[in-house]
């Protein structure tokens, strides 16, 4: 799969992603109160349909939002318990579970059953996946596409939603990471719609998404199993052990980021990141097991916040309590919420 996700294959996605961030913005008007969480996951829902589908992710997204919501909430209650009550016991959580799983197999079946009737041959995921044959020539079953998929637009667009809302909240209290964006924005773009072209030149606009994932990384920590017995400072770890990465606190250690817990897009300026030890900013993990979708949501960041820069500002809603909660990704507990303001 991972050819599908290199860099020269994701820039074909930068017009979709710049696109719909741009009818979402065309939607906010002055004054008015949003749900930057709910609007960053309506749109990322939005943009990993099309760029990995290829298809329209327009109708009931809200009963869809609400269906990954519950999806999530479950495998997180099932990672947190040792002895979780299994999905298929008639609970009212294992209800709502199921309930939210059929809701989104459903789209996801649609998706597959119009990909089949379709002759034209295309590059989007799920294409892949269609052609896909093993070593016998035989190809997936819809069942098994149907869970390949699932699994990718879960993770492709919750983690990335999340990060893109803290990313709203960081800018809404710091009006002078808000002023050089915009700033950065206006120089490149001057006007214009973002490109993969412009990457290069967008480098603030990335620092902005890379120090968001630096203090609130989606995977707040990942695990691996010990494939042989190995020693590691002073602990022994016997073959089959699981040992968990704490990717929150290794973000947080400050003889690698000074002021910890400060919002510094700078960190993240070229020359100081080269000098950053490896692994110590890992929001997508290491090694072979790294997240396919790296590249994917880097681009996707750094394009939706420059093109959100060119119209508008955030204010936040006073009195809101935002904190981390972690459900499967790293999410703001009682969302948030923020006042949009227009650009002339």
């Amino acid at each position: 799969m991972a050819p599908a996700f290199q860099p020269r294959q994701i820039a074909a996605y930068a017009d979709a992603m710049v696109d719909y961030t741009q009818q979402l913005q065309a939607g906010w008007r002055e004054g008015e109160e949003r749900a930057i969480d709910q609007e960053m996951t309506a749109l990322t829902m939005r943009i990993v349909g099309k760029t990995l589908f290829d298809a329209e992710m327009l109708g009931d997204t809200d009963d869809l939002g609400a269906a990954i919501t519950t999806i999530l909430q479950y495998m997180n209650y099932s990672i947190s318990h040792v002895f979780p009550i299994p999905v298929t016991w008639p609970t009212p959580r294992s209800r709502r579970t199921r309930a939210a799983l059929d809701l989104v197999k459903t789209r996801l079946q649609a998706m597959i059953a119009e990909r089949r009737a379709r002759a034209d041959a295309r590059n989007d995921f799920l294409s892949i996946l269609l052609r896909t044959r093993d070593e016998t020539g035989a190809a997936m079953s819809d069942e098994q596409v149907r869970e390949e998929a699932m699994t990718l637009f879960l993770a492709g667009h919750e983690t990335t939603a999340n990060t893109l809302a803290w990313c709203a909240y960081f800018l809404a209290i710091h009006p002078a990471v808000a002023d050089r964006l915009q700033a950065e924005a206006d120089r490149v773009l001057g006007g214009r719609a973002a490109t993969a072209a412009d990457g290069p030149a967008l480098g603030y606009a990335l620092q902005v998404f890379k120090e968001a994932l630096r203090l609130y990384p989606p995977a707040d920590g990942v695990t691996r199993t010990a494939l042989h017995a190995v020693d590691i400072g002073p602990y022994r770890l016997q073959k089959g052990e699981i040992v968990v990465l704490p990717i929150y606190t290794i973000h947080r250690r400050p003889e690698f980021f000074p002021d910890p817990e400060r919002f510094d897009p700078d960190r993240f300026l070229p020359e100081r990141e080269k000098q950053l030890p490896r692994h110590a900013f890992m929001p997508f993990s290491a090694g072979p097991r790294i997240c396919l979708g790296n590249y994917f949501a880097l681009l996707e960041g750094q394009l939706v916040l420059a093109t959100l820069a060119q119209h508008v500002r955030f204010e936040l809603v006073p009195g809101q309590e935002i904190v981390p909660f972690p459900v499967f990704a790293l999410r703001q507990k009682h969302g948030c919420r923020v006042i949009i303001h227009r650009r002339p």
